[in-house]
């Protein structure tokens, strides 16, 4: 689902703020890059490392008396990439798009080609689309998933409106860009997609494919 969109049960298509492309885990990064996901700054000679959280979580609740879970992720309302306002899609191709179709069309159908070369100019230093979507899966997954100290609070809250909860690990280290929850791939009108306002503010998505 998009970041700052509502879940819809007619939604058909992908958005342009989550590309759902299963791609593989690269290893040729920018050193210098300090983006999420692109490469961890090194600490000088002495220097002690804290890594405070190891592991991420994806909840799953199951309504009484019935079989099919829901994923139970955390509404992703924020920009994944700030520097650039049109990803996935560059910002030369969104201009050729606009071009085509006009000032206020919707792109976020426009097909994202992970082989195809990222503009020369890109914000984050990106060679290739698929280094891009790589990252914003990452901080799709990062910012969707519950860290520990959230996971007993969300789980108590449905438990209390009835869901049976199990909770899935996500360590750190298998965040590479290749998963991609069902709230942020393609939608239709055959799933079931739920909102709720949970405690502390934030709000959750809730979706299965009951068949």
């Amino acid at each position: 689902m998009a970041p700052g969109a509502r879940p819809s049960r007619d939604r058909g298509r992908r958005s342009s703020k989550v590309a759902a492309v299963p791609i593989r885990p690269s290893t040729s990064k920018d050193p210098g890059d300090k983006t999420p996901g692109g490469g961890a700054p090194t600490a000088g000679p002495g220097a002690t490392i804290i890594q405070l959280q190891t592991q991420l979580f994806l909840l799953w609740a199951t309504p009484q008396r019935e079989e099919v879970a829901f994923e139970v992720s955390k509404v992703v309302d924020q920009p994944l990439q700030a520097r650039c306002a049109t990803a996935p899609l560059c910002p030369s191709e969104a201009e050729e798009e606009r071009r085509s179709r006009g000032d206020d069309a919707d792109l976020d159908d426009v097909p994202v080609d992970p082989n195809a070369d990222a503009d020369p100019d890109c914000p984050y230093g990106f060679c290739t689309k698929a280094e891009c979507i790589r990252e914003r899966n990452i901080e799709a997954l990062r910012t969707a998933l519950f860290p520990e100290r959230e996971v007993a609070l969300v789980g108590n809250y449905l438990k209390a409106l009835g869901y049976t909860v199990r909770q899935e690990e996500v360590p750190f280290d298998s965040l590479n860009g290749s998963r991609v929850l069902m709230a942020h791939s393609r939608i239709y009108n055959f799933h079931d997609v739920r909102v709720l306002c949970a405690p502390g503010g934030q709000e959750l998505v809730l979706i299965r494919n009951p068949y």
